[in-house]
């Protein structure tokens, strides 16, 4: 499982759409890896996928999905209004997921439903957007689902601890800023109670026309490294396009970028 969040910059006329989740697999032998990437582009769109439930089914189905809508001479082309609706594409990979649902090792699908997610800004409706997937033993279905800052779209094993502490800023009156959200998701991730849940915190932030990936410095075993995806990166390299924030979701830097010196102790 996991928790996936989901919300506009600002309540009315937003210009950004965020997508964050936490990193980790883990399965029901209790085997688990935090280095999961959950947030895919769609290839050649600023379009993204996230998922929570059963992640080899689910990792598969993106893959297979993607690389479909990449293919399609009009479903795989966007960013006017002349292109086609995001819910265009939702609708044509339903069928797709029907079909492969039914090749599916009936374990996969025996312990709930998997849902994928899919957002995006829709051209031709002039919006941000966001369709649920759901793929359970009967079948694929969607369903749009309403996007505010306010009211934050939660899914997977930590969806009701993540709704219960965006609740009581509601109860405090107070307005959700982004860093409220991601702390909500922190605090998720480090709660032991919710044991599938963790690793570092990744995101996205989806804009009309671009989209920008958010890595974050996270401690990890003891030492700060910067992630992106989940993984942590050793590369030497400036990662400009890349917006880093640190645990306290500031803005930060690259950790191995070759602008910065480390002094020896």
């Amino acid at each position: 499982m996991t928790l996936v969040l989901a919300w506009p910059n600002r309540e009315e006329s937003p210009t950004a759409l965020h997508l964050a989740t936490d990193s980790l697999l883990s399965d029901t032998s209790g085997a688990q890896w935090q280095y999961a990437p959950k947030i895919n582009r769609v290839h050649l769109l600023h379009e993204f996928t996230g998922f929570c439930g059963t992640s080899n089914l689910a990792m598969a189905a993106i893959l297979q999905c993607t690389s479909v809508l990449a293919a399609a001479n009009v479903l795989g082309r966007g960013g006017s209004p002349r292109e086609a609706t995001l819910d265009a594409r939702v609708r044509a990979l339903v069928p797709l997921l029907d079909n492969a649902i039914c090749t599916f090792p009936k374990a996969w699908l025996g312990r709930g439903v998997t849902t994928l997610l899919y957002c995006g800004f829709d051209h031709r409706k002039a919006q941000f957007r966001l369709f649920e997937i759901a793929l359970s033993t009967s079948g694929a279905s969607y369903k749009e689902k309403a996007l505010s800052k306010q009211h934050v779209v939660c899914y997977g094993s930590g969806a009701a601890k993540a709704r219960a502490l965006l609740a009581d800023f509601k109860l405090a009156n107070k307005t959700l800023a982004t860093t409220d959200i991601l702390n909500v998701l922190k605090t998720v991730i480090e709660d032991r109670s919710i044991p599938s849940v963790g690793g570092a915190p990744q995101m996205i932030t989806i804009t009309k026309h671009s989209s920008r990936l958010v890595g974050f410095n996270w401690e990890i075993a003891g030492k700060s490294e910067s992630t992106l995806l989940g993984l942590p990166l050793r590369i030497r390299s400036s990662m400009a396009n890349i917006k880093f924030l640190n645990n306290q979701f500031r803005e930060s830097v690259y950790l191995h970028s070759p602008r910065i010196r480390r002094v020896a102790p």
